[in-house]
């Protein structure tokens, strides 16, 4: 059914400019509108007529699916990405009233990913995060008050990119839900959402699709547990099949149909064969009566999307110097000094092999001097309070 539905988005124009004009019959007075405007600013009456024959066109139904076929069309939009490379960047505001206090303004980064694989890069830091090959590397260069920088790799048993759930986390969801939670409880439900209304929403026609959430539903239906929502409420899904299924808006409405958390796509572009993909998402958590309490904003540019990536980039040239924590197996850590360059593609064969590099140095040394000391001290400490007690009884 899903690819059915997608199939029929891209084969009237090609799979690069699939594009179907919204379901239903109800005409699209906006576009006669901004057609009609256009035509007016050149005078010939022939092209008044045909913007108006235009705007006809894009009226007509050529998508009358029911609401259930829109689900699972929006379903298989939100699985269709299984590669890529994009790079971004996050700011968030928190309000009170009017006023926005402790904005957050994240640099860029860039995530590269493939099936499990993916590679995190920020453009200002020394940071690095690779899940790769059955280990997930975390890479620092930490600046040393001298000048000098301190490389450190710890490797990790792998983690998964759709674990991630800190607020920045990659918006590889763009253009559909940000959490899975939310998208399995939609899928569940396909058959009993209702088609409501249609207009245009972030300057995309589309079809508004709601579905009555119940009370004990509303932590596996809305993710976010915010109390507005707690008596459950009603899942609002602006869908725009044209796009190939893209949700240009989410929202969460309470039970009196006041919004109270919404997620917002624009500036779709299409970067792959029936993919249209935004350049800027963020979602809002309103408070009674409309007023921001939170804003998180990503600005996006991608690449690649659906296409081959190339190795490199899930691994990072390590220098010499680096010190290697190897902790894919809980109790057994393993910790060398790389002598020389080498690419983190190596590590995975090589955890017991102590041929590149040494044990820390002095640190290691001291450390286990430490240990030994503490040891031998309270062997000695025992022995004298035994001996002091034998005496006494003997005395």
């Amino acid at each position: 059914m899903q690819n059915e539905i997608i199939a029929r988005c891209a084969g009237s124009v090609g799979p690069s400019q699939a594009m179907i004009q919204p379901q239903g019959a109800t005409f699209r007075w906006n576009w006669f509108f901004k057609c009609v405007m256009a035509s007016m600013r050149r005078r010939p009456t022939l092209r008044l007529a045909g913007a108006m024959i235009l705007c006809v066109a894009c009226s007509a139904p050529t998508f009358a699916g029911q609401p259930a076929e829109m689900i699972a069309g929006v379903v298989a939009r939100s699985k269709t990405i299984a590669s890529g490379r994009i790079s971004y960047t996050f700011k968030s505001e928190s309000f009170v009233g009017p006023r926005a206090l402790s904005p957050i303004a994240l640099p860029e980064v860039t995530t590269s990913f493939s099936d499990s694989s993916w590679a995190e890069l920020s453009k200002t830091s020394h940071f690095v995060r690779i899940n790769h090959d059955g280990y997930f590397l975390e890479f620092v260069q930490t600046p040393q008050r001298n000048g000098s920088v301190r490389p450190g790799a710890t490797l990790y048993p792998q983690r998964p990119l759709e674990n991630r759930a800190e607020l920045n986390a990659p918006p590889i969801f763009a253009g559909s839900f940000w959490y899975r939670e939310q998208l399995r409880y939609v899928e569940e439900h396909s058959s009993d959402f209702r088609n409501v209304d249609s207009g245009i929403v972030n300057a995309v026609p589309v079809d508004v699709l709601e579905l009555a959430v119940a009370a004990e539903d509303h932590r596996e239906a809305f993710h976010i547990l915010l109390p507005a929502l707690k008596s459950g409420g009603t899942i609002r899904l602006y869908v725009a099949p044209q796009f190939g299924f893209v949700l240009p808006r989410i929202e969460f409405l309470t039970p009196s149909k006041q919004v109270a958390q919404s997620y917002d796509a624009t500036d779709f572009s299409d970067v792959a064969p029936g993919i249209h993909f935004p350049q800027r998402v963020w979602n809002e958590t309103h408070l009674v009566g409309g007023a921001n309490r939170y804003r998180g904003e990503f600005s996006i540019r991608c690449e690649l999307l659906n296409q081959p990536i190339p190795e490199d980039d899930f691994a990072v040239e390590l220098p010499p110097g680096t010190r290697i924590q190897d902790a894919r197996e809980p109790g057994n850590v393993i910790k060398f000094e790389l002598t020389e360059a080498s690419s983190s593609a190596t590590l995975r064969s090589r955890r017991s092999s102590w041929e590149l590099g040494r044990s820390f140095g002095v640190f290691d040394r001291w450390g286990n001097a430490v240990i030994v000391g503490l040891l031998i001290g309270t062997v000695t400490s025992i022995s004298f309070l035994l001996a002091a007690r034998n005496q006494r009884s003997h005395g």
